[in-house]
């Protein structure tokens, strides 16, 4: 049913208007058209329209005691085969799928019939887990993880587990936590680091992600597992210092939680081919603490007047420095980014009492620097010195 158009200012009416055209599916469920319908008719914001046809007749065919193994290896690999990133409205799409026939939801009892008949098709079924464990019933996803057998093949997979560790189930993310503990150790580095590019900008936002009472106090101990290996962390930080575009400094902050990137630091200070990793990279080398952004917590401005504040909370470790401070700091001053040559003058600043007479001739070479920024740090120093 479409929104009424009487009342609303001309602004508003164009923003719904907007979001219909770039939203198709959310227009098809407001005018209670079949849900699958609208998993088909978004095209690549969900699944393409063969991989979805596929799913549909092995949904089918598993109803009716048909399922073609061709099709369901098809499905399996087309779904294998997508992007992490896509790995929740993918699973979306497939839910919707498998949601029995309309009109089947009005009886508890066809409920409990539906799911014993999807359990018992997945002990029988091999590689039906891979499409079970995107399944709208619990118990099943649950079950799924459980079933999973051999390694994650793609990206994608590992995501698909990992991102079960956010599912509102309390059981379901103890399965996934179960099943990432046997599956993860075997995955390919290169496989791994495809789904730690995901997974690490989307952490933060899992609010279920620290886990309950009853539950281990930290799921996000399944990553440190991944970024403990030493094969992952170099994969990690070859596409860390060869990526062109891309939020790549947030990834290193995010990664930056584990030490397993740590002998790789001086490296991506000096080689990465983005100044954004290059200056994380030195910051944490001059700081010697890593740093990273942990969400947000909520702060009492007045609790009177019920008036409350969301602050950021920045995670922090301490790491040790394998270079030396002048020479990180010489370095930084010579790169020819200005947002580096401004980490070595914040160095430059915060060390000066112990660096001395030593750093004269870089000080006055940055008071001349192209970036007022940079200038403006290297004359704070002039001045203190000149009080003296």
């Amino acid at each position: 049913m479409s929104l009424p158009r009487m009342g609303l200012p001309a602004w508003m009416r164009t923003i719904l208007a907007r979001r219909r055209l770039q939203n198709p599916a959310s227009a098809l469920v407001q005018d209670e058209a079949d849900p699958r319908d609208a998993v088909r008719s978004t095209g690549s914001s969900a699944l393409p329209a063969s991989l979805a046809a596929r799913i549909e007749r092995v949904v089918a065919g598993l109803r009716d005691g048909t399922v073609s193994r061709a099709d369901l290896d098809a499905s399996v690999s087309g779904l294998a085969a997508l992007p992490p990133s896509s790995v929740a409205v993918a699973g979306a799409a497939v839910a919707a799928l498998l949601l029995p026939p309309a009109g089947r939801w009005s009886s508890p009892g066809v409920l409990r019939d539906h799911r014993r008949a999807d359990l018992a098709r997945l002990g029988a079924v091999s590689d039906l887990d891979r499409l079970f464990l995107f399944h709208p019933d619990g118990y099943v996803r649950e079950a799924a993880l459980r079933a999973w057998e051999g390694p994650a093949r793609t990206g994608f997979e590992i995501a698909a587990i990992a991102y079960r560790l956010n599912d509102w189930v309390p059981p379901v993310r103890s399965a996934a936590q179960d099943c990432a503990a046997r599956v993860f150790p075997e995955a390919e580095a290169g496989r791994a680091v495809e789904a730690l590019l995901f997974l690490l900008q989307r952490m933060p936002e899992w609010q279920r992600w620290q886990g309950l009472q009853a539950e281990p106090p930290d799921n996000g101990g399944v990553l440190g597992d991944l970024m403990a290996r030493p094969d992952v962390c170099a994969r990690l930080a070859e596409h860390l210092r060869l990526a062109r575009t891309g939020p790549t400094a947030r990834l290193l902050q995010r990664a930056a939680r584990w030490p397993g990137l740590d002998p790789a630091l001086p490296d991506l200070a000096r080689r990465a081919f983005l100044p954004s990793v290059r200056a994380c990279a030195l910051r944490f080398l001059i700081e010697e603490r890593a740093t990273w952004p942990e969400g947000t917590r909520r702060e009492w401005v007045d609790k009177t007047y019920g008036l409350a504040r969301r602050v950021r909370v920045i995670g922090e470790r301490r790491l040790v420095r394998t270079s030396d401070l002048e020479t990180l700091i010489a370095m930084g001053a010579g790169d020819r980014s200005g947002l580096v040559r401004r980490v070595a003058a914040d160095g430059l600043a915060v060390h000066r009492a112990a660096l001395g007479e030593r750093m004269n001739a870089l000080v006055e070479r940055l008071a001349d620097d192209t970036s007022p920024s940079v200038r403006w740090r290297a004359a704070f120093i002039q001045k203190e010195r000149a009080a003296r």
